[in-house]
């Protein structure tokens, strides 16, 4: 099962040698074949041998070329993804437009329902809107909710100011990570035994991509949502690394946890049954895992004097009244449901601490926390603390 995504950014050559990819730069690097699901050529230095590249179309293995601002250019598509591939394409021509219309419908009424929930997370309350203008959703969105709707989302998330237009760093970051998933959503379309040129809703001449295009739209709130933990001032190399994280995304989808390149899989796959059995009932949507974390407050105050004491238990008691827990004498936690809000718990920390003695916070990932042993003894409370975003009593 391919898993890793290699990222080639320094002058290097790439060749083929008994099922690995071998990088020859500063080191030789041998990467087997079935382990790599994208590649991608930051450096316009490297070069690439034809039976490595010819080895990478068999395997299916995404390959992404940067230009000399290293942001993505191009691909490498196979000219068949699958043995039924004539097959596959007389079928998407015979696609009607009801059919079309009925999915697309579908499919931009749960973006709008993604971008709705970014905004719960940021605590923004234009989400409210987003949630209507689903209600108000007409078949083949014959009435553009989902362009009021991405006025409202990005104004709310990013600023009254801002436009998807203008030359920024959070444009930048955006438009890499959409590039990323489009790439990813092209490899989908071509594996599947689809051509990516003819779309559900778009059908622009000079899009060549415009099937993927349609089918990406529910996943772009999770590129808008690494954005905003970004916020990037600037957009170089350190911060491409952090949207190229966006392949180690974990999401829901069809009851399991998936990364997302699988997530992608189930859920194109879904989307051509739905278009071929003309039911759109088969379309598994995806659902956000956000980024719980955890806030662990450490701290020795003095209580040797009365001062001391009082300062020590209005600490406490703030703590507690914030919906801390105590994991045993002196250690508090709290779990935030992302790193933006771990952010402002520990201000608050820092807004009520006493003027003397030693306070230490801990940021760490629920994913982490789960994995903490009881040596001795075991947990008690009756305190819900759990990451479920469901919960049935």
């Amino acid at each position: 099962m391919s898993w890793r995504t290699i990222v080639v950014s320094k002058n290097a050559k790439l060749d083929y040698q008994m099922g690995y990819m071998v990088v020859r730069g500063a080191g030789i690097t041998k990467v087997h074949m079935n382990e790599i699901g994208t590649v991608i050529v930051e450096s316009t230095a490297v070069s690439m041998t034809a039976y490595l590249l010819s080895e990478l179309v068999k395997h299916k293995v995404k390959v992404i070329f940067c230009d000399e601002k290293r942001n993505p250019s191009s691909e490498l598509l196979p000219y068949y993804g699958s043995h039924d591939t004539s097959a596959k394409i007389r079928k998407q021509c015979e696609w009607s437009a009801d059919d079309k219309a009925s999915v697309w419908t579908e499919i931009v009424s749960e973006k709008i329902r993604m971008q709705a929930r970014v905004l719960e997370v940021y605590g923004r309350p234009e989400a409210h809107m987003l949630y209507e203008y689903v209600e108000q959703m007409e078949y083949g969105d014959a009435t553009n909710r989902e362009g009021h709707a991405a006025k409202v989302y990005f104004n709310a998330l990013f600023g009254k100011e801002f436009t998807r237009t203008e030359e920024n760093p959070t444009n930048a970051a955006l438009n890499y990570g959409y590039s990323l998933i489009l790439s990813t959503f092209n490899r989908e379309v071509v594996a599947n035994g689809y051509i990516t040129q003819i779309g559900l809703f778009h059908d622009n001449m000079f899009n060549q991509f415009n099937l993927a295009s349609d089918l990406m739209e529910p996943f772009r709130p999770i590129v808008d949502d690494m954005v905003m933990e970004l916020e990037p001032q600037t957009f170089e190399v350190e911060e491409k690394r952090f949207m190229l994280d966006i392949f180690n995304k974990e999401l829901y989808i069809a009851g399991r946890l998936e990364y997302l390149p699988n997530a992608i899989k189930v859920y194109c796959r879904s989307v051509f049954d739905a278009l071929n059995d003309k039911d759109v009932s088969l379309i598994s949507f995806i659902k956000m895992s956000y980024r719980f974390m955890r806030v662990i407050v450490m701290f020795d105050l003095p209580v040797v004097t009365a001062a001391g004491r009082k300062e020590y238990s209005k600490f406490r008691k703030y703590l507690i009244k914030s919906g801390f827990l105590m994991m045993q004498e002196s250690i508090y936690c709290k779990l935030a449901q992302n790193a933006s809000a771990a952010d402002l718990i520990v201000e608050g920390v820092r807004k009520n601490k006493p003027p003397e003695g030693l306070i230490q916070v801990l940021r760490i990932t629920e994913k982490q926390f789960s994995k903490m042993e009881f040596v001795l003894g075991e947990h008690i409370g009756d305190v819900l603390e759990s990451d479920e975003r469901l919960i049935i009593l």
